[in-house]
């Protein structure tokens, strides 16, 4: 199934000056178990499909050439799905380095410490738990025309970060430091970063990204702010958003559904709903604005109601508003 506003148009790689994405994908995913108690959080389904594929696909629809991925919990895990052994793998071609950290090293830690797999030039980053189908060209080509460390993507939001609308100058986080005149935008979560930023951050140990901004305009060094064009765009922070994420792409389709599993006659689909793969799914049950994962089994005249099945999980009954995960 295809969803008309996440076709994406594949440019020529040749066009983008900008050939490496550093994904962050280690962090711990707390607000979001049960369901991180099996995957990483950027390993959760979003339509029956790991949430990082779609972010690759969707980088390399823009000529992303290169990624590093960053990992920490259940890092095994990402073995399993890019198949092979930790370290150097593959994705439709396209080199993937998967670097470990013992333990979290924050943002900026985590920059430095997969700055021998980026390299010397500027780079995307990108939070590995937002999904969207933002145009990335104007971001990517920012980097030839502003000579700024850091280059922001921004959309309409919540109030986080202050800019000057006239010379696209970010000059403020959160309000902190009172200024005039600015214009407050959400912080997108896709951002280039030129190599100089390493200067910036400790030589080890873990390290906010935050901190190196602060730096930056402390020492009135520039950084940019790029508003980016309108798009779909989500945050797969909590529970809540999991949801929301499924109904808002799921409603983009007539059927209201995704279904990659054979079901029983009889069972019945309200709202929004996916089924994973391999799943088996007896007479007589209705499922209504429920994820299912893989390979779960729903036995006979059960009622789920935004109900969330991890992979591998027997359910029996009726539930609303629970997570099943094995164990």
């Amino acid at each position: 199934m295809v969803f008309e506003f996440f076709v994406l148009q594949p440019l020529e790689r040749s066009e983008m000056s900008i050939q490496t994405a550093f994904i962050l994908g280690a962090g711990l995913g707390t607000r979001l178990r049960p369901m991180t108690n099996s995957r990483p959080k950027v390993l959760v389904p979003i339509l029956g499909e790991p949430l990082i594929f779609r972010t690759l696909d969707y980088l390399l629809s823009y000529g992303i050439t290169r990624f590093v991925i960053n990992t920490h919990h259940l890092a095994h895990v990402f073995d399993i799905f890019f198949g092979g052994h930790h370290g150097e793998f593959s994705y439709r071609g396209a080199p993937l380095f998967l670097i470990y950290e013992p333990i979290l090293l924050e943002t900026a830690g985590a920059v430095r410490n997969a700055r021998p797999w980026i390299g010397e030039d500027p780079f995307l980053v990108v939070n590995g738990d937002i999904v969207t189908n933002i145009a990335l060209t104007r971001l990517l080509e920012a980097s030839d025309k502003d000579d700024a460390s850091v280059i922001l993507g921004l959309r309409p939001g919540p109030p986080q970060v202050g800019l000057d609308i006239r010379t696209g100058a970010v000059l403020d986080f959160h309000n902190k430091l009172h200024k005039n005149g600015l214009s407050y935008f959400l912080f997108a979560s896709l951002y280039v970063l030129r190599p100089e930023i390493y200067q910036w951050i400790p030589s080890s140990g873990p390290f906010r990204m935050m901190s190196v901004f602060w730096q930056l305009l402390a020492q009135n060094k520039r950084i940019a702010g790029l508003i980016l064009d309108p798009g779909f765009w989500s945050e797969v922070g909590n529970r809540v958003a999991y949801l929301q994420v499924h109904q808002d792409l799921i409603s983009q389709d007539a059927s209201n559904k995704l279904v990659k599993s054979q079901i029983s006659a009889g069972v019945e689909l309200r709202g929004f709903c996916a089924i994973g793969e391999n799943c088996e799914i007896e007479p007589g049950v209705i499922l209504e604005d429920t994820i299912i994962w893989d390979k779960a089994k729903i036995s006979s005249g059960s009622h789920l109601c935004r109900c969330i099945l991890c992979d591998r999980v027997q359910v029996a009954g009726d539930f609303s508003d629970r997570d099943f995960y094995p164990g």
